[in-house]
């Protein structure tokens, strides 16, 4: 029988609260859920940013980071890890628009000729 090395173990390092815009803009049910009357809202991929942004600044390194479309199709989130040198795996919309060498092209476009199905005009 061989023996195997565990797995490495993953931490979440940070987190922040989300404060859905409604709540935001009721400074009386913010204070009724215990939240200050200073509680802005924040798009999720904003939280992301400044969440990335606290934990490479404070000396930690990520070799990559992944996310789903929602924090795909946020160019701020991406700009922000290219500028630190960290790879990302970021979801996006079929419909998003990625520019290449050979032109402007939908997500669904580019993945289909990229699997055979079709291809790029």
């Amino acid at each position: 029988m061989r023996s195997r090395r565990p797995p490495r173990a993953a931490a979440a390092a940070d987190w922040e609260l989300y404060v859905p815009r409604s709540w935001a803009a009721g400074p009386d049910r913010c204070r009724a859920a215990g939240l200050s009357e200073e509680t802005a809202f924040a798009a999720k991929p904003e939280l992301a940013v400044c969440m990335v942004a606290r934990f490479l600044v404070a000396g930690h390194r990520a070799a990559w980071v992944a996310g789903d479309e929602v924090y795909g199709g946020t160019p701020k989130l991406r700009s922000a890890l290219e500028e630190r040198g960290t790879g990302c795996a970021l979801a996006v919309a079929r419909s998003h628009e990625a520019t290449t060498s050979a032109g402007k092209f939908r997500a669904d476009t580019l993945a289909n000729s990229l699997n055979g199905v079709g291809r790029i005009p």
